[in-house]
């Protein structure tokens, strides 16, 4: 009968693990979707792959880990994006 509930906890155990993985992709999704149309091509290709990895992967996995934060610094980045700073150039004499 003891089998019977550690088959429960297990199912449960992987269902939560699917649910955070679902979850933690979706979040990346959400990010890069105002930036889509500014992101090159190939990056939105290594992002796609790196998000199907991500739900194959063990949330208790190291690699989940590096992924996630791989993940976290592409989606964070601000594509499309010029910003030159406003630098007033002054003559500095040093004698």
């Amino acid at each position: 009968m003891e089998y019977v509930y550690w088959g429960y906890a297990l199912v449960l155990f992987v269902f939560i693990i699917t649910f955070i993985c679902f979850f933690i992709s979706g979040k990346f999704r959400e990010r890069i979707e105002p930036k889509r149309e500014k992101c090159p091509p190939h990056i939105l290709q290594v992002i796609d792959e790196e998000l199907a990895k991500l739900q194959l992967l063990e949330a208790s996995s190291s690699e989940f880990s590096v992924t996630r934060n791989y993940l976290d610094w592409l989606t964070a980045l601000p594509w499309g994006e010029y910003r030159f700073p406003c630098v007033e150039f002054h003559s500095y004499c040093y004698c």
